[in-house]
């Protein structure tokens, strides 16, 4: 939860907090709230080139927000979403 906080509060200066979760992840649930955090701190655009290895060959929770993240961006649906 406090996770998902660091996003919300529109302060861009958490998002070195929030990529260092990403880097050495205490926990697969933590990580994958980091990147929803940061998704929505500093938009899809900003962290294209952070996201998309990410969904290729993260950790699985964090893969499918990654791949969610982008599908958002290209207009398209995940499968989790269908």
């Amino acid at each position: 939860m406090a996770v998902r906080r660091l996003g919300t509060r529109g302060d861009a200066t958490t998002a070195e907090a929030l990529r260092a979760l990403l880097e050495d992840p205490p926990d697969p649930y933590v990580a994958a709230e980091a990147l929803r955090s940061l998704v929505d701190l500093l938009g899809v655009d900003e962290l294209g080139g952070l996201l998309r290895p990410l969904a290729d060959s993260g950790p699985v929770l964090v893969r499918a927000q990654a791949r969610r993240a982008l599908a958002r961006r290209s207009g398209g649906v995940t499968e989790d979403e269908q």
